[in-house]
């Protein structure tokens, strides 16, 4: 049996739902922990859009065409000045991850030039080079 804290399998599974998820001021907590060189990090990165929405899925997640180029641009200068913000909370060194999920959504929705963008920021604020896998 297992418990709660376990994933059976690091690819296939869903964000479990946060204790900060009704109440976002509580993220200021998670943001300010402690990331060391001996903990294991892997990195989530939730792409809220979709061409289509499916019926069944319980994931956020907004129709791509209901937003623009400079909103989508937007989104990720967003995504962007959080992964720098966390470089800066832990004294402007970057953490090392160990495995980056990305999610949605559908994170291949976005145009490339966005992806590569977020490709760039996560070799820019974060330590890769003990990556063993990233996933869409």
């Amino acid at each position: 049996m297992f418990t709660e804290h376990q994933r059976h399998n690091l690819t296939w599974f869903y964000p479990k739902i946060c204790r900060f998820q009704d109440d976002p001021r509580s993220l200021d907590g998670v943001l300010q922990q402690s990331l060391s060189a001996d903990t294991d990090t892997l990195l989530y990165i939730h792409i809220p859009f979709c061409d289509s929405l499916c019926a069944y899925c319980g994931c956020f997640k907004e129709p791509l065409g209901a937003f623009d180029a400079d909103e989508l641009s937007d989104f990720v200068t967003g995504l962007l000045r959080e992964m720098a913000l966390i470089r800066e909370m832990h004294g402007g060194e970057p953490v090392k991850v160990r495995y980056v999920q990305f999610g949605g959504g559908t994170p291949s929705t976005l145009p490339v030039p966005l992806l590569s963008r977020i490709f760039e920021g996560l070799s820019t604020y974060w330590d890769m080079s003990e990556c063993e896998g990233i996933s869409f």
